[in-house]
């Protein structure tokens, strides 16, 4: 059975929670969520990315090394030139944890791709400014 229809489902149904010093958004793929973009707009926000270096290709790991994997993404993308907010992926089913993260705003889809395979990201949750959050199989 290959990743995408092992994990794609529960993927859709996760929620991606976005945390900013005043906000919390609660997006979902495929549904268009009215205040988020008009925080995008505001923050000149044309394109987002919502990824993790946690648990390599959905296979669990323990937080502390999940959280180092994810101290060296947030470490690239700082060199990037990117700055992240934190976030994080709530699944609906309870077999699987909280997956702590970023949003990336700005980031171009290629350069999230790239990162993704690099930390071994079966996919990413990508967005623009009035659009609808997708996900991306990487």
């Amino acid at each position: 059975m290959n990743r995408k229809h092992q994990f794609e489902q529960a993927y859709l149904q996760t929620t991606y929670v976005l945390k900013t010093n005043s906000y919390q958004f609660d997006l979902k793929i495929g549904r268009y969520h009215p205040a988020f973009n008009e925080w995008l707009t505001t923050h000149s926000i044309k394109t987002w990315v919502k990824m993790t270096a946690a648990n390599p290709y959905s296979q669990a790991l323990l937080a502390e090394e999940n959280e180092v994997r994810n101290q060296q993404l947030n470490t690239d993308l700082f060199a990037l030139g990117y700055i992240t907010y934190p976030s994080e992926g709530r699944p609906e089913n309870d077999d699987w944890q909280p997956e702590l993260g970023f949003f990336i705003p700005n980031i171009t889809l290629a350069t999230a791709l790239r990162l993704a395979r690099k930390y071994e990201q079966n996919a990413i949750v990508y967005g623009y400014v009035n659009g609808l959050p997708q996900l991306v199989w990487v």
